[in-house]
């Protein structure tokens, strides 16, 4: 199992979370140097690295805090 880092734009940690618990749709996506893929966030294997944006700095997104999704739990930690 490899560990995969995804961005989000939200507000914040708990401000995700908050969508999450509404049952809203939440969307990562992977930027790598190869291809971008988009998944949804209840869809990403337990660990992943989730980086929290919410402005992009020379188009790329600034991440602002990070986290690791709970798959059980469905939830970032």
């Amino acid at each position: 199992m490899t560990i995969e880092t995804y961005y989000v734009n939200a507000t914040s940690k708990k401000a995700l979370n908050d969508r999450l618990a509404s049952n809203l749709t939440v969307l990562a996506v992977n930027h790598s140097m190869f291809n971008s893929c988009t998944k949804d966030i209840l869809n990403l294997q337990d660990g992943d690295v989730i980086k929290i944006w919410e402005k992009r700095v020379n188009g790329s997104p600034y991440a602002k805090s990070y986290g690791n999704w709970d798959s059980k739990k469905q939830r970032v930690k």
